[in-house]
């Protein structure tokens, strides 16, 4: 294509279009909404342009040449082409349409997030919103292979530096005790107190687990961990089963009363996890996943 063919623009392909349909320029400019010289002058550009005449001029009426015969479908099917582009990009702009993948620990994903979800959708109806609920230490990989838009991760050194992070949540980490444990019975149960028990705890590398042992290092405190599973609701069945109690975060706390399982703080030292919402560093969100993000950073918890 000539540098000279780059020099046309929409306008001049509408006003083209506007006078093949009208067969008067007076009349094309009316239904554009433009001075008559305007449409005039689009229609001269695009003759020079293309270097043939479009119309034949008559006192009162234009009339198509050949070649403004044989140009007219192609023109009116660029146009609705680029008016379809324009009007979708629109839609997207002003979020009535789209789609976000957030992954999630399944424990958030189970017993928090379906609510916001539900109040989303009702707010903006037409951004579908699909749910990865996983365990914690795969959400990063998700996020940074494109097959989730945003990740709820623990924060840790570790996170990889081709993401971003926001922080948007902060809990404690709790003993979750069958009902007639010892320590029911103790007023205040400490973390030395904890790490003379053998506990059952995530894997090792889950971010959970990581945060919490490394907090606890710095003050010289290891924890016994006899059975090492990969999933909170795991954790939660042995402890129902006797086989131990656990160390959880707040954010299970509502499960432990589904399962009716006590919960006690643990004091000395008071040891806190943040969260933070996940994206690439390299990937703008859509706008109806920036909605979905901004949601989920400002929720109460």
């Amino acid at each position: 294509m000539s540098a000279k063919h780059l020099d046309l623009n929409l306008r001049h392909l509408r006003a083209f279009a506007a006078v093949a349909e009208t067969g008067r320029f007076t009349r094309a400019a009316e239904q554009l909404g433009l001075a008559q010289s305007s449409v005039s002058e689009s229609v001269g550009v695009l003759e020079r342009t293309l270097e043939v005449r479009l119309f034949d001029r008559h006192t009162r009426m234009l009339r198509l040449t050949q070649a403004g015969e044989e140009l007219l479908p192609r023109v009116l099917r660029l146009v609705a082409d680029c008016d379809d582009v324009l009007n979708n990009s629109r839609e997207i702009a002003d979020l009535e349409r789209g789609h976000v993948t957030l992954a999630a620990p399944t424990l958030q994903a189970a017993l928090w997030l379906p609510g916001l979800m539900q109040d989303f959708a009702r707010d903006f109806p037409h951004v579908r919103v699909t749910l990865h609920d996983v365990a914690e230490q795969e959400i990063a990989r998700l996020v940074r292979f494109g097959e989730a838009d945003i990740g709820m991760v623990t924060v840790t050194p570790s996170l990889p530096g081709d993401l971003r992070s926001r922080a948007f949540y902060t809990d404690t980490y709790l003993l979750a005790l069958y009902p007639e444990h010892p320590l029911m019975n103790k007023r205040e149960i400490t973390w030395s107190d904890v790490a003379k028990l053998p506990l059952i705890g995530p894997l090792q590398g889950n971010p959970v687990r990581s945060a919490l042992d490394r907090a606890l290092g710095e003050r010289g405190i290891l924890l016994n961990y006899a059975h090492e599973v990969a999933l909170p609701w795991t954790m939660l069945g042995l402890v129902q089963a006797r086989q131990g109690v656990a160390v959880l975060t707040d954010a299970v706390r509502d499960a432990m009363r589904w399962m009716k399982l006590p919960a006690r703080p643990i004091h000395r030292p008071w040891i806190r996890r943040d969260m933070a919402l996940i994206t690439r560093k390299d990937r703008a969100l859509t706008p109806g996943a920036q909605r979905f993000f901004d949601r989920i950073a400002s929720a109460k918890r």
